[in-house]
């Protein structure tokens, strides 16, 4: 088949009104970026779960953390990522289907070639910028423009000078990096969506990330070598100057895809497990699995990870090793979770519940997590104790994993303070200087790169230190009531050793017996309790933390909207029997996000009682836009932010 004719894309999309943005024009000094004079920064607290705070080549080689490691990373590009294996576990823990091992082998990824490798490891060592040409017909181009979000189209590319034919890309992204295919758009490539057997030195799939939250083009791969220098499975971090059709789109991160051919790499002779992926405030609760994507193995109807979710239901502080650590290989995951944190990964597991993966390993059926997403790292300090991530707070509030925890983040921490970002920063800068120099449709401009590139270097010089110095609240004689967790660690009752942080929550006897601050929240009760108003409409607490549009579209799925408020009498019956759940601020169905300024009510109906509080609305910088209920009897109503986690009230005739 003959190549796709090249189209210009100025020509197709001119009359689609596409405009380039303009580079500012500047030759910037080398960046001297080895001085470690680090700004001092507060550590924060916990996350979004409304609870109190608990509180250029380098050498690759160290000692192993938190019990037996799972291999040292090799310094050659070439073999980056630990042989992460362990002894096998008895098979009838984990209750799961018996695999079909020979049916399995045929489907297997085959062991990469040494030329393969040799390939892999030039596209992926950042050594320099590959060269990507795509190309796309007029059919494709058009499907792209009139559904950005729609799925696979033809495309072919050529990667550093190897050509692969009739090849599926889509547009990916998320909240703040999505990009129309006119603008600079982020790809998905899968060589064999439309023609099997292709490979790029035994890849299949490939990723172009645009970088347009990162302004200093490094965050990605700063992230990976960590991962990696700490002995944890993770993608690797290249680079590529894109083209799309002739037209140059610019500097992209080449990312490797989380699948087989990356199992098989990252867990030698022990990558056909399945692989799934979690985002978007999805956790470890049954009720979210159905959102979690699998990406790689058998599709067992998630059987695997209900019986994970059920572990965790079953644990507590004195039994966390036995029932978890029969389905999680604990001290991998405890480096994982310190990772995240040394490396200011905010928008991960542990502080938001996003951009992490989970792969059942089959040599013994145990689960290890991966990241992903890691574009905003190395800029946010976050507490070692802080974020929601339901695993992450059992490890952090229960000291039999808290005690061993600490200690992981100690090591580790010493171990990353010996490696010399500041020399790859360095290196990276001058590397996509010329790249950078000649790309038109990044928003980032010259200057912001190189003020941005110093706050990282300063940033990571004094981060680790940092995090350290926030590992507090070790002492196991301050547990009073021998529940085996400290008050400073969550225990809001330190005489009863029924409760505690993360302890199971009994439905309907209005005890707080998991700290959340709410009464009956366990995972198997209602999330919304009822009540009648003197309306006569039906109210529904929901003691869900959600932002604003995931409140609204729960309210949806009950047949009922979030509540609109049109007399006082219901306003103050909603204050008090929200103040009984808990007393803080609830999601009402009120914005004014559709015309600044003006609100209005999600259910349609009309805006004709307020409530607020002295001083309120005042859309705090411009950032407010959704109303919520101050729990109490004062029933007072605030303007907040919708990407705020709160509980919310639904309402339905």
């Amino acid at each position: 088949m003959k190549p796709t004719r090249r189209l210009g894309l100025s020509g197709v999309l001119g009359v689609l009104g596409f405009l380039s943005f303009a580079l500012l024009a500047c030759d910037p000094a080398p960046l001297d970026l080895r001085r470690h004079d680090a700004r001092p920064e507060l550590v924060g607290d916990r996350v979004g779960d409304g609870r109190p705070d608990a509180g250029p080549q380098v050498d690759q080689t160290g000692p192993p953390l938190d019990g037996p490691a799972p291999g040292d990373v090799a310094t050659s590009p070439r073999a980056d990522v630990a042989d992460l294996s362990r002894p096998e576990l008895d098979a009838s823990a984990h209750d799961l289907p018996a695999r079909d091992a020979s049916a399995r082998s045929d489907a297997r990824t085959p062991s990469p070639s040494e030329s393969d490798l040799e390939l892999q490891a030039r596209l992926f060592d950042a050594r320099e910028v590959i060269a990507v040409e795509i190309e796309l017909d007029e059919a494709a181009l058009s499907r792209l423009m009139e559904d950005p979000h729609s799925d696979y189209v033809t495309a072919n590319i050529t990667v550093d000078g190897h050509f692969l034919n009739r090849v599926g890309l889509k547009l990916k992204g998320g909240r703040g990096s999505f990009r129309r295919i006119d603008q600079k758009a982020a790809f998905k490539i899968d060589l064999n969506r439309f023609t099997t057997g292709q490979d790029l030195g035994g890849l299949r799939k490939l990723t172009f990330n645009n970088m347009i939250q990162d302004t200093t083009q490094s965050r990605e791969r700063l992230t990976a070598l960590a991962f990696r220098h700490l002995g944890l499975p993770v993608g690797r971090v290249g680079y590529a100057e894109l083209s799309v059709n002739g037209e140059n789109y610019g500097l992209y991160s080449h990312v490797e895809t989380l699948d087989e051919a990356f199992l098989e790499r990252a867990f030698p002779g022990d990558g056909h497990g399945n692989l799934y992926e979690g985002f978007d405030d999805h956790d470890l609760w049954l009720r979210d699995l159905v959102d979690f994507d699998q990406d790689a193995g058998d599709d067992v109807g998630k059987v695997d990870l209900r019986h994970l979710v059920s572990a965790l239901d079953a644990a507590t502080p004195a039994t966390l090793d036995e029932t978890v650590g029969q389905i999680v290989d604990l001290p991998l995951v405890r480096r994982f979770f310190a990772a995240e944190i040394l490396t200011g990964h905010w928008d991960g597991y542990a502080q938001l519940r996003n951009n992490f993966y989970v792969y059942a390993r089959p040599s013994d059926g145990r689960f290890v997590f991966l990241p992903s997403g890691t574009d905003q790292a190395w800029q946010r300090t976050n507490s070692p104790y802080g974020g929601p991530g339901r695993l992450f707070r059992m490890c952090v509030d229960w000291l039999p994993c808290r005690l061993p925890y600490a200690e992981v983040v100690r090591e580790s921490a010493l171990r990353l303070a010996d490696f010399d970002f500041a020399a790859e920063l360095e290196r990276l800068a001058a590397l996509l200087e010329a790249p950078f120099s000649r790309d038109r449709k990044t928003p980032t401009r010259a200057p912001q790169r190189q003020t941005d590139l110093v706050v990282v270097r300063d940033f990571i010089a004094g981060h680790f230190s940092r995090m350290s110095g926030g590992l507090t609240c070790l002492d196991p004689a301050q547990d009073a009531d021998q529940d085996l967790v400290l008050r400073c660690a969550g225990d809001c009752n330190d005489a009863n050793p029924s409760i505690y942080a993360g302890a199971y929550d009994t439905c309907d006897d209005d005890v707080d017996q998991d700290c959340s601050q709410f009464t009956d929240d366990g995972w198997d009760c209602p999330t919304c309790r009822e009540a009648v108003a003197p309306s006569g409409r039906l109210h529904l607490y929901c003691h869900r933390l959600l932002r604003f549009s995931p409140a609204r579209a729960y309210c949806r799925t009950l047949g009922a909207e979030l509540l609109s408020l049109h007399d006082n009498a219901e306003n103050l019956f909603a204050g008090r029997m929200a103040g009984a759940r808990r007393a803080t601020r609830w999601w009402l169905g009120g914005q004014d996000f559709t015309t600044e300024g003006t609100f209005i009510w999600e259910d349609q109906t009309a805006f004709d009682y307020s409530a607020w509080a002295p001083g309120e609305p005042n859309d705090n910088g411009g950032y407010e836009d959704c109303i919520a209920l101050q729990a109490g009897e004062n029933a007072t109503w605030n303007d907040q932010y919708l990407g705020v986690y709160a509980p919310f009230i639904c309402a339905r005739d």
